[in-house]
């Protein structure tokens, strides 16, 4: 009874660990997902502000004014010409292939750099977006099938081939909405390599798809999916629109396929539960998409809307599972000896955890951070410059020191990020991330700042002027006067933690 007792416990205790990890991975990916969105759509809601863009924009709708302005008209018209070269100045550094201006008033496209989009109506697959962008809002699209011929990944041009696109409204003089700015993206550009990176093991995937449960990224398995029959054998063809979410209530890799029609199968566990709009995870296991036995974590994001999914084969994750049910009945009548070796391995995860800790920190390699230059330290942690493997932007990282690392300290830190993450002052270092990684190493990433301190102003260059000084003052009594309104008070104000 006492060996399955602990044999229970381990289990237990290995299953929470999967569901943490899984939903780590999981929230990682939406986080990464959402600050690209919303990169995204400060790109195209900045060209919607521009003056000359507006203006561009605004002749365009007062020559469509009575909704019969020809292709010709359109496209010929200077304006058009003016705002095509001005846009493929702007998009083609940012890695956008092509715009479109909706009218508001007639839902024709009004200008592109596709002559042959000039005068449509707007394509059904993303007229939803549309509608909300001419209600005020920035918008930015799943994956969907084009409804005119794009080049392919082979340059091949044809219908249906995925795209994506990122819309802001464009207003008048008078701040009335005339119009949708649209910049069309490629989702194997950037879309697709946000999800190559965060998966667990060798057998990890994490995806998107949508309602229909249609996949909308490629995913690890493109070449296994074509020798199941998942997907034509064809070089240039990928899962993004055509694989969809069946379970197929076998193990391709092992059986033949059932005979039942696809229209016959329901999603798989996961999909059917993404779809409906319900987050969750499962760790006891279930069938994907090419039957395999697998856990996973899946959330619903219903201003994109699509799903996110991780997933890992339950074989390779419960693998030190089965090695361990194997000892346990290997070493049934020998209890003396088990407790003594779950002590010795409960030390020993302790002393890699404490190993791993150090070696994070040795590799400056912290989760998707990369660790490039130690700026400074205080006195529970140090602080480095570093780079989001995804985003690719400098952030400041400050890592509690590994003596402070008692969950009674990391929870009050806890509880500090996330009161500080509230501050919104110009004058405030902003929060981007917090956790902890998979070796227990306790973080925060913020703001990175350049420049230099007020401490080493004064070294330098001695007093400042009377007006300097009462400008920084104003700036510094700003950013604590919201921290105070929140009941945060700083404790440490002194000239060598404000940066300039």
């Amino acid at each position: 009874m006492a060996g399955l007792w602990v044999r229970v416990g381990v289990e237990r205790a290995i299953n929470n660990e999967l569901a943490a990890h899984l939903q780590s991975v999981l929230s990682a990916e939406v986080n990464a997902l959402r600050v690209w969105f919303k990169e995204k759509e400060s790109d195209v809601k900045t060209l919607a502000l521009d003056a000359q863009i507006q203006a561009g924009i605004a002749e365009l709708v007062e020559r469509n004014r009575d909704g019969k302005a020809s292709p010709a008209e359109l496209s010929g018209s200077p304006a058009a010409k003016e705002l095509r070269l001005c846009l493929r100045q702007r998009l083609e550094p940012q890695g956008y292939s092509d715009f479109i201006v909706v009218d508001k008033k007639g839902k024709r496209i009004l200008a592109s750099f596709e002559e042959r989009l000039i005068g449509r109506r707007e394509p059904d697959a993303y007229g939803e977006y549309v509608h909300r962008t001419f209600r005020g809002y920035s918008t930015a699209t799943r994956p969907f099938p084009s409804e005119v011929p794009l080049p392919d990944a082979a340059g091949i041009p044809h219908a249906e081939v995925p795209t994506m696109f990122v819309m802001a409204p464009v207003r008048n003089t008078n701040g009335v909405i005339i119009a949708a700015l649209a910049l069309r993206m490629q989702p194997e550009e950037e879309f697709d390599k946000l999800f190559s990176i965060g998966h667990m093991g060798e057998s990890g995937e994490t995806y998107a798809f949508d309602r229909d449960g249609l996949m909308l990224t490629r995913g690890r398995f493109e070449s296994e999916l074509k020798s199941l029959g998942l997907l034509p054998d064809q070089q240039d063809d990928s899962p993004v629109l055509r694989l969809r979410l069946l379970d197929p209530g076998v193990d391709l890799r092992k059986s033949k396929p059932s005979s039942r029609p696809n229209h016959d199968l329901g999603l798989t566990k996961m999909a059917a539960e993404a779809t409906r709009g319900r987050s969750g995870f499962d760790t006891h296991g279930y069938r994907d998409y090419r039957g395999v036995p697998v856990m996973g974590a899946w959330t619903w994001l219903p201003d994109y809307r699509m799903g996110i999914a991780t997933e890992v084969s339950v074989q390779e994750a419960y693998e030190p599972l089965y090695v361990l049910r194997q000892a346990f009945l290997a070493m049934f009548f020998l209890l003396v000896l088990t407790f003594i070796a779950l002590f010795g391995f409960s030390l020993r995860v302790r002393q890699l955890q404490a190993a791993a800790r150090k070696s994070a920190l040795t590799a400056r390699r912290l989760g998707q951070y990369a660790l490039l230059q130690d700026i400074g330290a205080g006195g529970n942690g140090r602080v480095y410059k570093a780079r989001h493997a995804m985003l690719r932007r400098p952030v400041a990282v400050k890592l509690l020191n590994p003596e402070f690392m008692d969950e009674t300290t990391v929870a009050r830190f806890q509880r500090e990020v996330q009161a500080t993450s509230q501050l919104t002052h110009p004058n405030t270092v902003a929060i981007y991330d917090y956790g902890r990684t998979p070796e227990g190493v306790f973080y925060y990433a913020m703001e990175f700042l350049g420049g230099f301190n007020l401490d080493k102003l004064v070294k330098r260059f001695g007093p400042q002027p009377e007006g300097r000084v009462i400008c920084i003052l104003q700036q510094v009594c700003g950013s604590l006067s919201e921290a105070h309104t929140l009941g945060l008070i700083h404790r440490d104000i002194k000239p060598a933690n404000i940066l300039l």
